[in-house]
């Protein structure tokens, strides 16, 4: 069990290093795409706090279906516990976000960046910490958490062309993206 512990740990770091690259090129990618409309239901078409969870939540979904095929079926908790912990990455996402974008009055594209890098890290470290230790997690939790997270894509799709009329949906500038656009 020892052993797989580590393996598990090696491999949680392996796949939040992943995460946070393609959440990284995600955060460009549908600009440098020409727009390409298939492309925004997964990545960001504007700066709402809302877009920015797109960065977070497909790499998470994509590298936790992988990271449950390689090791993560020898952990009953794994599917529940990444399930909570990308909610606790989105909770950070989301107060980090606001704290720093209400303090300095506008959000900036390298504090966007550092607030995806922690987000991730979270999920994947309480992902870790708890997936180890805990020995919950049934046929029909799995199931539930795996309903759950792909509710979430639904949701994103659906709001991607529809998003309701709230401050999490309105988009805000970047300031780097602004003085870097008037050069």
């Amino acid at each position: 069990m020892r052993l797989l512990k580590k393996k598990f740990y090696f491999t949680e770091i392996t796949f939040c290093i992943l995460t946070i690259l393609v959440g990284t090129l995600l955060y460009f990618a549908y600009e440098w795409s020409n727009y390409n409309i298939y492309l925004a239901y997964i990545a960001p078409v504007n700066n709402s706090i809302w877009e920015h969870l797109k960065m977070l939540l497909f790499p998470v979904l994509l590298f936790s279906i992988i990271e449950y095929i390689m090791i993560g079926k020898c952990f009953s908790a794994f599917i529940p516990t990444r399930t909570i912990a990308f909610f606790s990455g989105v909770l950070f996402m989301i107060i980090f976000f606001y704290t720093y974008s209400g303090i300095l009055g506008a959000n900036h594209l390298l504090l966007d960046l550092i607030d995806l890098y922690l987000s991730v890290i979270i999920i994947y470290y309480l992902t870790w910490r708890q997936a180890v230790d805990k020995r919950g997690g049934n046929v029909y939790t799995n199931i539930f958490c795996s309903c759950i997270m792909f509710f979430l894509v639904y949701i994103f799709i659906t709001f991607t062309n529809n998003p309701p009329q709230m401050n999490l949906f309105r988009e805000i500038k970047p300031k780097l993206l602004q003085s870097m656009r008037t050069l």
